[in-house]
């Protein structure tokens, strides 16, 4: 009997070893200098889409259309300059690093934040959204993107999930949570709550006012185009019409619709202020985790 509880008591000792040295992996990989510096890769990569993209609002409102005014659209612009297919995979590493750093933030909480759920969800999301982003940047690099787009992408997806009365009830479950998401912004860029992920006290005067003034408005011109997209993809699950769940490029493009697309112009400021305070963000944002 004694020899029997031996032999049955190793493997679960293995498997208590393997855990452990996963749970040591995962701890080395989230308070590695490395990660770190290539989260700032990252977040200067994110800086970049954000304001290619307000630079395509901009001229939209200025009368120059685009096919596509989102993420997509800004990589496909960049996929068209001669220098574009190294700057794409220089993106896609960038991407990539960011949503490891995210997925770490999920497991040991935001660097400089929260560990609470919603922190931990937030963090889980935009890892999902950014390995998204980093595997379309590599497909589209590698020819293997050529055709459609996110937002035709959008709506052909609501369309196959509207089909059924369930499907269009997530839907408009998911346009409100992302309406709330961008109420969520909006309030947060007023109140600067980035600033506690800045290490402020590294800045000179002049240059802490302009990077809290960047941050707030450009916050906020982001939560002002996430309320648009959820509101829209509300309707249009209320309403059964996909068409309308185009994402951030049907938002940017409802808003050109309104009178002297003064909404337009506003956001697209505000985006391209994002991305240049998003450059300031990839200098100054705390990345590094201590490790435990």
């Amino acid at each position: 009997m004694s020899s029997y509880r031996t032999h049955a008591s190793q493997p679960a000792s293995k498997g208590q070893r393997a855990v452990g040295g996963a749970a040591g992996i995962a701890q080395d990989v989230a308070t590695s200098p490395w990660l770190a510096r290539l989260a700032r890769v990252g977040l200067a990569s994110r800086a970049t889409i954000y304001l290619l993209m307000g630079i395509l609002s901009l001229q939209l409102a200025y009368g120059k259309g685009h096919k596509e005014i989102d993420q997509n659209g800004a990589l496909r612009t960049i996929a068209k300059q001669s220098y574009g297919p190294a700057l794409l995979w220089v993106l896609a590493v960038g991407f990539l690093s960011y949503a490891v750093w995210r997925a770490t933030e999920v497991a040991y909480g935001e660097v400089g934040g929260g560990r609470d759920a919603k922190a931990r969800i937030s963090s889980a999301v935009r890892a999902l959204v950014y390995l998204g982003l980093a595997i379309t940047t590599i497909s589209l690099v590698t020819g293997g993107n050529s055709k459609g787009g996110s937002a035709s992408q959008n709506r052909a997806f609501s369309a196959s999930l509207m089909k059924s009365t369930g499907g269009r009830i997530l839907v408009g479950f998911l346009g409100l949570a992302i309406a709330v998401v961008g109420a969520s912004m909006l309030v947060d860029g007023y109140k600067r709550k980035f600033e506690k992920y800045l290490r402020m006290g590294e800045m000179s005067g002049t240059t802490r006012r302009a990077v809290s003034n960047l941050g707030r408005f450009g916050t906020m011109a982001r939560g002002l185009v996430f309320m648009v997209v959820g509101l829209l993809t509300l309707r249009a699950a209320w309403q059964h019409k996909p068409k309308d769940t185009g994402g951030v490029d049907e938002a940017i493009k409802t808003l050109a619709r309104t009178p002297g697309a003064f909404l337009l112009i506003l956001v697209s400021l505000g985006l391209i202020a994002f991305g240049v305070y998003g450059f300031a963000e990839a200098r100054w944002r705390r990345t590094e985790r201590a490790a435990a």
